[in-house]
C-alpha cells in the first residue's frame, strides 16, 4: 500500500505541479527539472522528492505538505557545501523527524550522505554530512541509503570494480557519526552492484546486489553490534538481466523485491 501511495503521489504531484517543476536555463528557455522524482520517500503526510540531476544549480530534496486540500512546496532542502553535478536527492530515506539524503556523485564519484533534523518551525537543517575518510575509493557512496535511529546505513555499488558495499554508521554520544563496520560483497557469482538497494527492518539490513544476476543479502545484528549474513535471496524465475534485488521492501514480515 505505502508502494502504490507513493507511486499514486508522484504521478499527481508531477501533474498538478508540472508548471512549478521547471526552470530557467542560462539562455532564458525553460525546460523540465532534470531527475525530478528520481527519490520520493512519505513521512507522516509529507512528501520529500529529490531532484539530482538539475544542470544548472546543486541538488534539492523538495518538501511538500498538503494544506486546504491543495499541494505545495514547504521548503526546499541543499547540502550547505552543495555543488551541480553531486547527486543530492538521488536517494533517501525518513526517520520520524529526520532525513538522510544521498549525493553518490559527489567528489569526484566518491559520493557522500547528508543527515537533516526538522526544527519546530517546519525547516530542516544540515546536522552531519556522512562520507569515507579513505578518499582512495570512488564507490558512489549514498547511491542507497537507509536510517534507522542511531544507525546509518550507506550503499557503494560501485566500490570494488562494481562488486559493491555497504557502510554502517553510527551516532556517537557527541552528536557526530562514526564509520563501524564494512560489508562486502558476500557472493559476486550471484549478483554484483551489492548496495545498490537498501532496506532495514529492527534488526535485520537487506542488501540488494542486482546487476548479473540478482540477489539480496539479509544481514542480522548481533548482540555487539556487528551485521552478519543471516540469508542470500535469489529467484530462478527472472531472467539475468533483470535486475532483481534493485528495489526493496518490507511489509507485514513480508520482503518484497523488484
Amino acid at each position: 500500500m505505502k508502494r502504490l501511495l507513493i507511486l499514486f503521489l508522484v504521478l499527481f504531484l508531477s501533474t498538478t505541479f508540472y508548471s512549478a517543476d521547471a526552470q530557467t536555463t542560462s539562455s532564458g528557455e525553460v525546460e523540465a527539472m532534470a531527475g525530478f522524482a528520481r527519490s520520493v520517500s512519505v513521512n507522516n503526510g509529507t512528501v520529500f522528492i529529490g531532484e539530482p540531476a538539475n544542470p544548472h544549480q546543486p541538488g534539492l530534496v523538495h518538501v511538500y505538505q498538503r494544506t486546504d486540500g491543495e499541494w505545495s512546496v514547504q521548503f526546499e532542502i541543499s547540502a550547505i557545501d552543495g555543488e551541480i553535478g553531486n547527486g543530492f536527492g538521488a536517494s533517501m530515506t525518513t526517520d520520524d523527524d529526520a532525513i538522510l539524503i544521498g549525493a553518490p556523485a559527489r567528489d569526484d564519484e566518491r559520493g557522500a550522505a547528508y543527515l537533516f533534523t526538522k526544527s519546530a518551525d517546519g525547516s530542516w537543517n544540515q546536522k552531519a554530512q556522512l562520507a569515507l575518510s579513505d578518499t582512495s575509493k570512488k564507490g558512489s557512496l549514498g547511491s542507497s541509503v537507509a536510517l534507522s535511529g542511531d544507525l546509518a546505513f550507506l550503499g557503494a555499488p560501485g566500490e570494488a570494480d562494481g562488486n559493491g558495499a555497504v557502510y554502517v554508521f553510527r551516532k556517537t554520544e557527541s552528536g557526530s557519526w562514526s564509520q563501524q563496520q564494512r560489508l562486502a560483497n558476500p557472493d559476486t557469482a550471484q549478483g554484483i552492484g551489492f548496495g545498490s538497494a537498501l532496506e532495514v527492518d529492527g534488526s535485520r539490513l537487506l542488501v540488494g546486489a542486482p546487476e548479473e544476476g540478482g540477489a539480496v543479502h539479509v544481514y542480522q545484528s548481533g548482540n555487539e553490534g556487528a551485521w552478519e549474513k543471516e540469508a542470500t535471496l535469489s529467484s530462478d524465475q527472472v531472467a539475468d538481466n533483470a535486475q532483481f534485488g534493485s528495489t526493496l521492501r518490507v511489509f507485514n514480515n513480508k520482503i518484497l523485491v523488484g
